[in-house]
């Protein structure tokens, strides 16, 4: 089975449980909290990837840093990862999770880039855009690239929207040397 397979059937069952035990706002709390933390820290996913520790001492690492940080049923959740010798696949647990939560929510994240930096009014309107376009909540990142000239590429997911003034002066060179 697929790393993929395996990781949401984890996270699958995790929000199931959550919502059964009704703390799944909370959960996903500590969900984002615990993916961060493993994203920002190679060194603790090495620890907890390393065949040498145990399984015991793997707990004690998760809760020292989480455990009066999330609710016993995270905790919990993160000791059955551990049982089942899958704490290699933490942060793609927590990510498939997020993933599960931003489907259920109708979510999708907008990564914006342009010349300039948006006001809060124009980052407001261009996000309204957004989710008439995708027809879906946008999670709205502006990121300034000097490089586009002008306009704007937007990525959604897979999807690239680029309405840049670079990307027409590109067009335009093409069109220029064919000629």
């Amino acid at each position: 089975m697929s790393n993929y397979n395996v990781t949401f059937r984890y996270a699958e069952a995790f929000t199931e449980h959550a919502a059964d035990k009704g703390v799944y706002e909370k959960v996903i709390q500590d969900v984002e909290l615990i993916f961060n933390t493993l994203e920002g820290s190679r060194e603790l996913r090495n620890y907890l990837s390393s065949p040498v520790l145990k399984e015991t001492k793997k707990k004690e690492i998760l809760a020292a840093i989480f455990g009066d940080k999330v609710s016993d049923v995270t905790l919990q959740f993160l000791n059955f990862v551990v049982d089942k010798g899958r704490t290699e696949m933490l942060p793609e647990i927590m990510q498939r999770f997020l993933e599960i939560r931003d489907e259920k929510e109708n979510i999708t994240d907008v990564v914006l880039k342009s010349a300039i930096s948006l006001d809060d009014a124009l980052a407001d309107k261009v996000k309204s855009k957004m989710e008439d376009y995708t027809g879906k909540k946008v999670r709205f990142h502006n990121v300034v690239d000097e490089s586009i000239i002008g306009g704007y590429t937007a990525q959604i997911k897979d999807t690239v929207v680029d309405a840049s003034v670079k990307r027409q002066l590109e067009r335009l060179k093409k069109v220029l040397i064919e000629d």
